[in-house]
């Protein structure tokens, strides 16, 4: 069953799913983020991603790395892939079992996590991590009887974030909670690409890089496409594409004209 809005799906969440809640409209709206973030999540695999994808891993600021920045997802170069294997269903796949079925290098520090626990599946789970690497491991498929899963190593530095970007209650039109939201949202696009951004007199935006010292500058759409099509590696080496995924409500745009708050995810977004 569709629905014609996005509030006509909250509003529906909030009296028949989330009635008892104290406040059910913002119980739904954490529920409607959730949905987005499944539906990015299983777009990435689909466009062939699922091998690059590790979930709310810290990205460092550009030329900051002490300080970091959590995003729903992040694409990585891959580094190594291993075969698929299979467990028995009677066999926790922990981090640990998973570290020595495919034996990885004692230089990674092993987490403590689980791929699957009481019945819910962690995608994308860690199962360890070094100074320059995560290794991280997905389901192939699951059934009563064992678990198929592949395993794989990821640089850690990302070449592309992926966030995605909910309203709370319905009416939050123009309050605090949803520019905030939006600013949040842009600080990070901003400051976590070697590519940064720079608004000029004009009111155009231009874009700056170095390499080995030196500036390069000029309008900031030249520059991202020269770095993405070129492909140099001096050039990607700290450069991440930022994407944006916006619920298509009313508190962030109306009839086509966009509010405040897309105005201010639009100019920071890749």
């Amino acid at each position: 069953m569709s629905y014609q809005s996005i509030d006509e799906l909250q509003t529906l969440l909030s009296q028949e799913v989330f009635g008892d809640r104290q406040d059910s409209k913002k119980a739904a709206g954490r529920a409607l983020g959730t949905f987005i973030e499944t539906i990015v999540f299983y777009l990435l695999r689909q466009w062939g991603e699922n091998d690059s994808i590790a979930i709310e891993r810290p990205l460092s600021e550009y030329g900051r790395e002490e300080i970091t920045h959590n995003v729903e997802f992040t694409l990585h170069p891959l580094r190594k892939i291993f075969p698929s294997f299979e467990l028995s269903a009677n066999i926790s796949p922990t981090s640990k079992c998973i570290a020595n079925q495919i034996q990885l290098p004692e230089s990674f520090n092993i987490k403590s996590n689980k791929v699957i626990n009481n019945g819910i599946i962690q995608n994308a789970c860690v199962v360890g991590e070094d100074n320059n690497s995560i290794a991280i491991v997905s389901p192939d498929r699951i059934t009563s009887k064992s678990t198929t899963l592949h395993a794989y190593i990821l640089d850690k530095h990302a070449y592309a974030m992926i966030e995605c970007k909910r309203v709370g209650k319905e009416g939050d039109a123009k309050g605090p909670q949803t520019i905030d939201k939006a600013k949040q949202g842009a600080y990070v696009a901003k400051t976590t690409s070697s590519l940064q951004k720079v608004r000029n007199d004009q009111g155009g935006l231009d874009g700056v890089y170095y390499i080995n010292g030196n500036a390069h500058v000029g309008p900031y759409t030249q520059l991202l496409n020269e770095i993405i099509f070129n492909g140099e590696p001096q050039q990607l080496r700290d450069f991440t594409l930022s994407i944006g995924v916006v619920s298509n409500h009313g508190n962030w745009f109306t009839s086509g004209n966009q509010n405040k708050e897309m105005k201010v995810l639009a100019q920071s977004y890749d």
